[in-house]
Formats: structure tokens, C-alpha cells, sequence
């Protein structure tokens, strides 16, 4: 397969994800921004979180890290046959890509830098809406990886949205078994695929709530 076929590839599977809004690839020389914004999830606001675990929202300084960890999660194009510069590029532009889709898709998400004592390591990006919640992303740095954190923010969010009888919805990579198995024990079930991906969602035990929901306050 030629770079360019690679390419046409991967841009085609980022498409398929969201079928009905497609954001437009930026230009080799763009970088993807992350404005200054306020903290808008509240959700992820009032998050417990065990086992000396923070949240902070992302900034542009972390551009760096954060392409770091969307290339630990993409080892498939580590394989392709290419020279290392090529799948540099390529992995370069998946990341682009991923955030200008995150960025059209969900304009309102909040994404948020996971912090362990004061080390960054990892990511998750929450949309949060009136009558539900969608986990767009949550990424982890290999050396952690295994050791329960993502499990430990999942059942803190699942707790949240419980209190204010709020389903969870996301979508996991078909060739992702261990999240997918993760999502499964948690309590997550499939409803929807779109051939690479599928979409999942989680049902509080609390009775559904119909028509518009608004959060309360909560303090900061």
C-alpha cells in the first residue's frame, strides 16, 4: 500500500465514525488548538476520584502530550510498511483529523487532562447534555495502562450520572477488545454499529427522565 493509499484509508475510517457530520481535513501546516475555555462539564466537575487522580482542562501546552497519547493508542499504523517518517505524518494527521471531528461532532465537549499526583497521564473528553451524557473519549499512557485508573473514572462518571438518572452513551473501535470487554462489565450495552466502531450505552437504574433535564448548580 502506497502513502497515499494509507492515507485515503485512514481518512475514510475516520469518516465512517460519524456518518452524518464530517469535518473537513485541516492543511498539513495546521495545528490543532485547544482554546481557553471554562470548565463545562460539571459532571466532570464534581467527579470523585480515587487513588490521588485529578482533572485539569487541556491547554495548547499540551499539544504535545496529547499527541503523544492518540499515537500510543494507534499501534496499528506503527505496522504499517512505511518509513518512520511517513507514519510520523500519518499519525500526525489522524490526530489533526480526530480533533477537528471531536471539535465539529461535539462543540460543546469538555476535555479534560488526567493527572496522576501532578503527572499527566492521560485524557478524557465528555459531551454533557440535557438528557444524557457521551463519553467521546477517555485515553491512558501505556505505562498505566492495567491498573484499574480508567475503571476507577468510569464507575466515578457512572456514579454522577446515576444521581441525576442520566444514560451514558460512547463508541469503541471494533478492534478494541479490551474496552469493549471493560465497557461490558461495567454494565454498558451495544446498540448501534457502523461497521469500524461500536456504539454502546449505559442505563442508570433510576427511572428515565423525559423532556428537557438541567443540571444543578454544582460548586466549584
Amino acid at each position: 500500500m502506497s502513502p497515499d493509499q494509507c492515507i485515503d484509508y485512514l481518512v475514510r475510517d475516520q469518516r465512517r465514525q460519524s456518518p452524518l457530520r464530517r469535518p473537513k481535513p485541516e492543511s498539513a501546516g495546521t495545528e490543532a488548538r485547544y482554546p481557553p475555555r471554562s470548565q463545562k462539564s460539571r459532571m466532570l466537575n464534581a467527579l470523585p476520584l480515587p487513588n490521588e487522580l485529578t482533572l485539569r482542562p487541556v491547554t495548547d501546552a499540551d499539544r504535545g502530550f496529547m499527541q503523544e497519547l492518540f499515537a500510543s493508542t494507534r499501534k496499528h499504523l506503527l505496522s504499517l510498511p512505511l518509513p518512520q517518517q511517513q507514519v510520523d505524518q500519518l499519525l500526525e494527521q489522524q490526530y489533526r483529523l480526530q480533533h477537528s471531528h471531536y471539535t465539529l461532532q461535539w462543540p460543546d465537549a469538555d476535555t479534560r487532562i488526567i493527572e496522576h499526583a501532578g503527572k499527566a497521564i492521560g485524557s478524557v473528553t465528555l459531551d454533557e447534555g440535557e438528557t444524557g451524557l457521551h463519553l467521546i473519549d477517555i485515553a491512558f499512557e501505556t505505562s498505566v495502562r492495567g491498573r484499574g485508573l480508567g475503571t476507577s473514572i468510569l464507575r466515578a462518571l457512572q456514579a454522577q450520572a446515576e444521581k441525576h438518572g442520566l444514560p451514558i452513551s460512547l463508541s469503541v473501535d471494533r478492534q478494541n477488545p479490551r474496552a469493549r470487554k471493560l465497557y461490558l462489565a461495567l454494565g454498558f450495552r451495544v446498540n448501534g454499529n457502523s461497521g469500524t466502531h461500536e456504539s454502546m450505552q449505559w442505563q442508570p437504574t433510576t427511572a428515565a427522565i423525559t423532556g428537557n433535564f438541567h443540571l444543578p448548580a454544582f460548586s466549584q
